[in-house]
């Protein structure tokens, strides 16, 4: 294994083990060990499995980040123009400005379109 590659395995084992000993509670002691060291460094021989004896005493949780605004938590205020696909338009479909007093009723007017869409390829099965 290459020096830089097995130096990212074992920081990432490292930080798999601090992730599961947070999950627990404080006061808690735990065993861990790291898979074989292949390449010798400083104080620690090739071929070496570390264990760490290690216990949590306190830890700050970190606040989720806040939610991210959806479409439908934000007021739409302008003109929506909306553009058929490819095979809409083989169809006849036309492009359309949207506006935007008019936007639920053209959610509820999609959505009965998809429904309708699925039971008939339902029925058809």
């Amino acid at each position: 294994m290459h020096p830089e590659r097995a130096d990212r395995c074992l920081a990432a084992e490292l930080h798999t083990q601090n992730d599961t000993l947070v999950r627990n509670h404080c006061n808690t002691e735990r065993t861990s060990a790291t898979p074989p060291i292949e390449r010798a460094r400083p104080n620690i021989p090739a071929n070496s499995t570390l264990v760490f004896d290690v216990e949590l005493v306190d830890f700050n949780p970190v606040a989720p980040p806040p939610a991210l605004p959806t479409a439908a938590s934000q007021p739409v205020t302008s003109d929506i123009i909306k553009v058929p696909s490819a095979e809409e338009l083989k169809k006849g479909a036309k492009i359309e400005v949207i506006k935007p007093e008019d936007v639920d009723k053209e959610i509820a007017k999609e959505k009965a379109r998809k429904e309708a869409e699925e039971k008939a390829a339902a029925q058809k099965k």
